[in-house]
Order: C-alpha cells, then structure tokens, then sequence
C-alpha cells in the first residue's frame, strides 16, 4: 500500500477552490493508497484561516497523523520522508514539487483550480 502524504496547502484545497481532494485522490491513484498527514505540520495548519475545518475534514476522512522527524525544512522532512516510504507527495507548494520531482517522486497537484494530476515518479 502507497503513502500519499498530504501537505498544509494541499488540505486547504477543499475551502479554497472547492475541489474534493479526497475524491480526486480516489479517481487519479491506480493502487491501494493510504492518505497521511505530517505531525510536524499541525501548528502550521492550525494558524490558518481554514485550518480547524481542514483538520476536521482530515480527521472525518481517516487521514492518519505520522511522525516525520525534522530535517532542515519542513520541506525536506517531507521529501525524506516520502523517499525513504516510496510515498506520493501532495502539495501547491512549487519549491516542495520542484524537490519531489528532483528526487523521482510522484506529485499530486491541483490543475486549473478543477482537478488534481499526478505527475513525476519512476
């Protein structure tokens, strides 16, 4: 089973352009899947605007909290992370996609502000 690990931005998704990730995910990922969200991300999540309702709508869908020990970045924790798990990255950040796909990781991200795409990987 494939780790997708979610990042802040890509759980506001849902508030901000009024995207199902959760039934994207469902539609675009081909193999059992199991969707986790870093512990190190929590406080970050927590001072937004939309980060009580992204984490109770995390927490409705079963999202599983992990410990990711932090590297330099919180970037580059999430990136160890999924390189060391063979995981899915899913983000909007463009620096921690541009680093995924360095590193020959599959991305998940919003396209159009309508859809999500995978792209990347080996």
């Amino acid at each position: 089973m494939v780790e997708i690990v979610l990042d802040t931005n890509f759980i506001t998704i849902p508030f901000d352009f009024r995207v199902d990730i959760y039934a994207e995910i469902e539609r675009i990922v081909d193999e059992p899947y199991e969707l986790v969200f870093p512990k190190i991300c929590i406080n970050e999540i927590s001072r937004l605007k939309t980060g009580k309702g992204a984490l109770d709508l995390m927490q409705k869908k079963g999202v599983k909290v992990v410990e990711i020990p932090l590297k330099k970045t919180v970037d580059d924790s999430i990136v160890s992370y999924a390189n060391e798990h063979k995981a899915i990255i899913a983000t909007q950040d463009a620096e921690l996609r541009k680093k995924a796909l360095k590193n020959s990781l599959s991305v998940i991200t919003l396209r159009e502000k309508q859809f999500l795409i995978k792209i990347g990987g080996m």
